[in-house]
């Protein structure tokens, strides 16, 4: 009894001792060692002093001092055997990573709030390779002065900031929006970024994922003032931790800002060229009565974002009514409207043919309409009628509508103090059938319109200046009427663009711009391009390209917003 009362409390010391043991072997801290890759290097990433990292949701211990590789201890976590270990940098227990929306920056250095790390490993490695999870932008910036602010934005509604979350299973990176959202990030630099000629280069993380439109980038200096240049690469497609650098734009801050609104209006001109464009947006009453599924309402977002990512400093809208003007006209708030009455309606359009152009470019000097119903005017017909041809075969009459003018304007190009002409017009489709009794250039009623619009703006311009015919002229190069303009003097941008080689790659495969009153039907033959822009004196072509963005409609699938496709043209003047 005696040997048993001693043997008890000694067991205890014992069995003590043993969980002290065991409690200080579970409380030896893991060790892991991480290193930055090649891309992470590049984009000017290190890690600094104070760096967390979590692993599996567990926190490490903050760094002590950073550098371009750092041993990472965690107090509390022994990976098993085997097991598959998601390493996360700013390390946090939910493992989600956010890129905020406004970023208080370091010059020379990524942003490291935003620039999210990761890399994979088993247990047995304890040692991970540490990629970008994100795709980082290197924007080369030429020019003078002290950068203070980077808007950066994506121009096809493409997301640049938001939660996301990686996959545990396969250590990969998902990218499922959890939370809030903005098509905009806004970096800052307190201490200002110092240019020089020779080029700077600022890094700029961006999600991974397909930009079909590109970005535009807005650089400011510490005044407010600021200029915008526009990466426009088709398709664009960025991958995780791929690092990917932009042509190299100039620094030149043009204008005071006086408010960043829904979007940035381009203020970096290339002298000398003039981007122009064309676009049919499909008048509310022909939706109703052709394609309802494809509601003004649920289509004019994109539509509005195509305007947009075009960036035409001027352009023709056909088939504009008051209800597609009064969603358009506050959207697109860079532009002024050239718009005049062509109907007898309570509103007085009808599938009207209008003007939009930035002031913040030209003057506008003049302005008026004429209708297109003589073919052979003399003078401007400046009231409402309309043209129409008997058929001498069975005597029917057959009238191409009192709504087809033409809306013109005279500009002045504040950069290169250039005058031109615009006319914005519309033609009837009636007799692009080609049907006997209307297939010449006499009977056609559409090319009864087209002569007497090449008949009066030549009236309207007497000085002979540079001028552009922008719309749908609902005709092609295989219908009577399309020759109507090259013997007057006017030349194809479509046409030039092929023979000069500026046609962009698309065109030359999907030349058409009519995609029918079925949206998500398009025809892909050359004879459906009825949206063109005619030039002539003292112009020169330098590119042609088309918009072909499709939104997802609940009832369609994925349909183009209008029944045609938007053009967009670069000239310059000589």
């Amino acid at each position: 009894m005696v040997k048993s009362k001693y043997i008890l409390p000694l067991a205890l010391i014992l069995l003590l001792a043993a969980c002290q043991k065991q409690e200080e072997i579970k409380l030896e801290p893991w060790a892991l060692s991480a290193t930055l890759s090649g891309e992470a290097s590049s984009a000017g990433f290190a890690w600094s002093a104070g760096d967390v990292v979590s692993a599996n949701t567990k926190l490490s211990r903050s760094l002590e001092q950073g550098g371009a590789a750092a041993s990472f201890l965690f107090d509390r976590y022994e990976p098993s055997r085997g097991e598959r270990i998601n390493v996360l940098y700013p390390g946090n227990t939910a493992q989600t990573v956010e890129i905020p929306t406004t970023l208080t920056c370091t010059a020379g250095k990524a942003p490291s709030t935003a620039t999210p790390l990761w890399g994979t490993l088993t247990a047995a490695d304890a040692s991970v390779v540490m990629n970008p999870l994100y795709s980082l932008l290197r924007l080369p910036v030429t020019g003078t002065g002290t950068l203070s602010r980077v808007v950066v934005r994506a121009e096809g509604n493409e997301m640049l900031a938001g939660s996301f979350r990686m996959g545990y299973t396969d250590g990969a990176f998902n990218g499922s929006l959890l939370g809030g959202s903005s098509v905009e990030l806004d970096l800052r630099y307190p201490e200002g970024i110092t240019l020089s000629e020779s080029g700077t280069v600022i890094t700029v993380p961006v999600l991974s994922g397909r930009y079909t439109q590109g970005f535009s980038v807005k650089y400011f200096n510490a005044a407010g003032r600021y200029s915008t240049s526009h990466y426009e690469e088709s398709g664009l497609t960025l991958t995780p931790g791929q690092v990917k650098e932009l042509p190299a734009a100039a620094f030149r801050p043009d204008l005071a800002e006086e408010s960043l609104g829904d979007y940035p209006e381009n203020t970096l001109f290339d002298p000398g060229r003039l981007v122009a464009g064309t676009y049919n947006i499909l008048a509310i009453t022909s939706r109703n009565e052709s394609c309802p599924d494809n509601s003004w309402a649920v289509a004019s977002p994109t539509l509005v974002s195509i305007i947009k990512s075009m960036n035409c400093d001027i352009l023709t809208l056909n088939e504009v009514e008051l209800p597609e003007f009064n969603t358009l006209q506050p959207a697109l708030r860079q532009y002024s409207w050239v718009m005049k009455k062509n109907s007898s309606s309570s509103s007085g359009y009808s599938f009207a043919p209008c003007i939009l152009y930035k002031t913040i470019r030209f003057e506008r000097l003049s302005d008026g309409i004429f209708w297109l119903s003589d073919p052979d005017a003399q003078a401007l017909v400046t009231s409402r009628s309309e043209y129409s041809y008997t058929d001498p075969v069975d005597g029917t009459l057959y009238k191409a509508g009192d709504i087809r003018v033409c809306v013109w304007a005279k500009f002045r190009d504040k950069i290169t103090g250039k005058t031109f002409y615009w006319f914005a017009s519309h033609p009837t489709i009636r007799g692009t059938d080609a049907a006997s009794s209307l297939a010449n250039t006499t009977a056609c009623l559409n090319a009864g319109n087209i002569r007497s619009l090449l008949a009066q703006a030549r009236i309207v311009n007497s000085e002979g200046l540079p001028a552009i015919i922008a719309g749908d002229m609902n005709t092609w190069s295989g219908h009577v009427s399309y020759p109507l303009f090259g013997e007057a003097g006017w030349a194809s941008a479509f046409s030039m663009a092929a023979n000069e080689g500026v046609l962009d790659a698309e065109c030359v495969m999907r030349p058409g711009t009519d995609v029918g009153y079925s949206p998500d039907n398009y025809h892909y033959a050359e004879n459906r391009r009825i949206d063109h822009l005619f030039y002539r004196g003292g112009l020169s072509l330098h590119g042609y390209k088309t918009d072909f963005t499709q939104y997802n409609n609940d009832k369609l699938g994925p349909v183009y917003p209008s029944d045609h496709i938007p053009v967009r043209v670069e000239f310059s003047f000589e």
